[in-house]
């Protein structure tokens, strides 16, 4: 965890690039690193970037597993959270080894969320309305 709020970037990078073997771990299909969801997801996301420093060929597989692990988070909010900075991740990776279909469906996922957003602040607005009209 503390290697993921290391401000210094070329410090990050650096203990990045030792950590050659993390990017060949539990890449099988269903494959837990813990056995915990959670701890999964945060580990694939430390798993993710140091794939990406090191340009390696299994960032496909991590984003697989990555996805799955995220859906096996029980609590829809931090479902929904983790989600979040997986979309984020995947859409805005600078290693060509991300594969599109991982950035259509990122560019997919803010697309619905924003609709989502745009639909609920609509009945936000809705409802105060309809409060206000109703207290006068």
């Amino acid at each position: 965890m503390r290697l993921q709020i290391i401000e210094n970037h070329d410090a990050r990078h650096e203990v990045e690039r030792q950590l050659l073997w993390l990017p060949f771990v539990a890449l099988e299909t269903s494959q837990s690193i813990t056995g915990d969801a959670v701890a999964d997801v945060i580990i694939r996301q430390l798993q993710f970037r140091v794939a990406s420093t090191l340009d390696s060929d299994t960032l496909p597989e991590i984003c697989e597993r990555w996805m799955e692990d995220t859906k096996r988070i029980p609590h829809p909010e931090a479902r929904s959270m983790m989600s979040g900075i997986m979309w984020f991740s995947f859409g805005f990776s600078q290693s060509l080894k991300v594969p599109l279909k991982h950035r259509f469906l990122a560019i997919a996922r803010w697309c619905s969320h924003e609709i989502a957003s745009q639909r609920a602040r609509h009945l936000m607005w809705t409802a105060a309305r309809k409060d206000v009209l109703f207290l006068a």
